[in-house]
């Protein structure tokens, strides 16, 4: 009676534990954990619980290092190797790219030839082409009406928009030219397009370039820039008058509630400019056989440190930069600031963080 009053005692004081285990000395002499034979011990106490959980363990291990081991006749395991050596890492979950689609889609990319020169950037434009092989299968039956009338599948008739030399600007945006990153970045394009309705401004354009609706003329007053597209060998001149920019008056427009021009209309504006831009910079880059870019001009001739208030840095440049980088990626190869006024210190410090560093890196102060 005492020894159970004792034992009782004991377990209660000891924070309700049970009694410790029996050490491995005795367990590797053999002898049984509560002093009885092998098969008088309760399978359902704790040891035994303990001993079955180490045995499943034991097992599993040994399971595993079967599967792994190299040369193992384990079809699961193989296939989950050649999955693994079918996927091109990147930032985002693993993507399918076997390398006879890759190989086959290099026959079918059409280039002027000095754009097919770095066969590692063929071979990531070739990528490109098969990690977007079902979005380009969504758009095989989209069609839009040209101004004239004439029906016209997107694909065929956009080679500008949906075309190779397009996807090589989004790939060399990338720094590391990384297809997987350049894929995504072109998969917004497309989503932007679809939900924005893109493709017919770019039917308007095809008969009316840079001709903006009466409704956006108010912009071209406020912000005068020069889309006339005089062209060179290798460039596309553009002309931003920045410092007769009447940037309150354009904030404050889109800022009232009254419907006259909304953010939304404001950056329409821009996609009527830079469509055409595009088609032009397309054309000439397949008929130079090389990548054609826009050399612009920015004049800051009466640029008043006042153009650059809180409101029009936030709610229009700062949108508008956004899209503009997002979906018309490597349009400039120079941009040249002329009649900088001597405040040009304090512009660079707020503008420059709204840039990508590539853009910044084509910045020419004169």
């Amino acid at each position: 009676m005492k020894s159970a009053t004792f034992l009782v005692g004991a377990f209660v004081m000891g924070g309700s534990q049970w009694p410790p285990l029996a050490s491995r000395k005795i367990i590797s002499q053999g002898l049984p954990r509560n002093g009885m034979k092998s098969d008088e011990r309760d399978p359902a106490g704790v040891e035994s619980v303990f001993y079955q959980a180490k045995k499943i363990r034991k097992t599993q291990l040994a399971r595993l290092a079967r599967k792994t081991k190299p040369g193992s006749k384990n079809p699961g395991g193989k296939r989950r190797q050649r999955r693994q050596r079918g996927f091109l890492g990147g930032e985002q979950d693993p993507i399918p790219v076997g390398q006879r689609a890759v190989e086959r889609m290099k026959q079918q990319i059409s280039l002027p030839l000095e754009l097919e020169n770095d066969d590692k950037e063929l071979e990531a434009l070739a990528t490109m082409r098969v990690l977007l092989e079902k979005d380009f299968q969504h758009l095989k039956d989209k069609t839009v009406v040209l101004p004239d009338g004439q029906e016209c599948h997107v694909l065929t008739q956009f080679p500008d928009v949906y075309g190779d030399i397009r996807m090589l600007r989004f790939l060399r945006k990338d720094r590391a030219k990384n297809p997987v990153s350049a894929s995504i970045s072109y998969r917004k394009f497309l989503r932007w397009r679809r939900d924005n309705d893109v493709d017919l401004v770019r039917a308007q354009v095809e008969v009316y370039p840079y001709k903006v609706p009466s409704k956006l003329q108010v912009i071209s007053n406020l912000l005068p820039c020069d889309f006339d597209g005089h062209s060179f060998e290798d460039s596309v001149l553009i002309s931003l008058y920045v410092g007769q920019w009447q940037t309150s008056d354009l904030a404050r427009l889109i800022i009232q509630d009254d419907n006259e021009l909304s953010l939304q209309d404001f950056l329409l504006y821009w996609t009527y400019n830079f469509e055409p831009l595009h088609k032009q910079l397309h054309a000439k880059s397949a008929a130079q056989k090389t990548m054609v870019f826009v050399n612009a001009n920015s004049d800051l001739d009466g640029f008043r440190i006042q153009q650059l208030s809180p409101s029009f840095i936030s709610i229009v440049l700062k949108p508008w930069v956004q899209q503009l980088q997002a979906n018309y990626p490597e349009t400039a190869k120079r941009i040249d600031v002329i009649h900088p006024p001597r405040v040009v210190a304090l512009l660079w410090k707020l503008i420059t963080p709204l840039l990508s560093p590539g853009t910044v890196a084509k910045i020419r102060i004169r």
